[in-house]
């Protein structure tokens, strides 16, 4: 392929990001001026749903935006040093935060955390199910979507840039605002993450 080819076709892959993440953006705004979000909206089976499948068409496009450049490359994936040590990393970011929301219906967590209700035992498993959702579900796409296939595809403008600019993206995405700030700067403070592994462990501990 030529220089021009090569170009163009990186410059389409951009502007698909691009595009994706300008959608997730507009109707992360909608729904929350559009519609009357329940306070108990972690304990339903529709949440459940939402999540799953709003996660599915995200991964599967931008797995197809990263095929044009290689699947680990662009998904900013690598093998670890030692598996055993990756394995309990894992499972320590994995129930730590997961332990943190079983806590939350007993703690007084505000409407914006989707806990304005009180605990309700008969609700236990579409609650548990969000709180996979929420914990490692959603953190393993949206750091594939930014710190993965979006910070490769603006690398070429500069490190800063990249850098910078995925962790804005990545902010106004966020359906909770009190928190986007905290998690878009992120990368700002510690760097781009060349193991996106990393980057998904300290956004679960947010």
């Amino acid at each position: 392929m030529t220089a021009s080819g090569e170009g163009a076709r990186s410059h389409g892959l951009l502007l698909a990001w691009v595009a994706l993440v300008g959608v997730t953006t507009l109707l992360a705004f909608a729904v929350r001026l559009l519609f009357d979000v329940p306070e108990d909206f972690r304990y339903s089976y529709w949440t459940v749903l939402v999540g799953i499948v709003s996660s599915a068409i995200t991964l599967a496009i931008v797995v197809r935006i990263a095929r044009s450049g290689g699947l680990r490359k662009m998904l900013a994936l690598r093998r670890p040093r030692s598996y055993r040590r990756a394995a309990l990393l894992g499972l320590a970011v994995t129930l730590l935060p997961l332990a943190m929301i079983a806590l939350v219906p007993f703690l007084d967590a505000g409407e914006q955390q989707g806990n304005g209700v009180d605990w309700d035992p008969d609700r236990a498993v579409p609650f548990a199910l969000n709180a996979v959702i929420l914990v490692i579900v959603s953190p393993v796409v949206e750091e594939l979507t930014f710190r993965g296939v979006g910070f490769r595809l603006l690398e070429r403008y500069g490190h800063g840039w990249a850098i910078a600019l995925t962790a804005l993206a990545f902010a106004l995405t966020l359906r909770n605002h009190s928190s986007s700030a905290a998690v878009g700067l992120q990368p700002l403070a510690g760097g781009a993450q060349a193991n996106v592994n990393a980057s998904v462990a300290i956004e679960r501990l947010n």
